[in-house]
């Protein structure tokens, strides 16, 4: 099972490094479709580094794609993982647009309330384990907030408790970022 989520969200990085590298070599129809490839990029490399270094701890941390076969990577400080999380986030929010045209990609809240979590997971641990900064849980507050409605953001809480758990209210306004799974 950890062989595949291993395998899965390093393939995912991959892929994000190499369109991150590419950027400039692409005709874009547009700057703003630039820049929400560019966001949902940077935004999946940091979220499939989040899994991964929960998971593992200090794992190799890549964020240049190339087509070498290699098989001397080294462990990374866990702390410089976290670094790396948080730039591509804080660099994913801004480019992304306020709410996608399809359901399943990232928007600049699905950034800001994960910003927030590695927030308070940074800040959650011995400073020399996970680099926690003392504006960690300044940030964390900050970026969680920063989903309202009176913040800007699009997403408020329902007003009944239950209906988070009915079925056909599945992209209710809790929902910030979800997966998308057809047959």
């Amino acid at each position: 099972m950890f062989s595949d989520v291993w395998k899965q969200d390093y393939r995912a990085i991959y892929r994000s490094n190499m369109l991150l590298n590419s950027l400039d070599g692409i005709s874009w129809e547009s700057q703003e479709t630039r820049n929400k490839m560019e966001g949902q990029a940077h935004f999946l490399r940091a979220y499939f580094y989040f899994d991964l270094v929960q998971q593992f701890g200090k794992i190799p941390l890549e964020t240049k794609g190339n087509f070498e076969v290699r098989t001397d990577y080294k462990r990374a400080p866990v702390a410089d993982i976290y670094n790396q999380i948080v730039s591509d986030l804080r660099i994913a929010e801004p480019l992304l647009p306020t709410k996608p045209a399809n359901g399943g990609k990232a928007s600049r809240d699905a950034a800001a309330h994960l910003l927030a979590k590695v927030y308070l997971t940074r800040a959650s641990a011995e400073t020399d384990i996970r680099g926690m900064k003392p504006t960690d849980l300044d940030s964390c507050l900050y970026y969680a907030e920063s989903v309202l409605p009176e913040n800007g953001g699009t997403h408020k809480l329902m007003s009944n408790y239950a209906d988070l758990w009915d079925m056909k209210n599945k992209g209710n306004s809790e929902v910030i970022y979800a997966v998308q799974f057809t047959n």
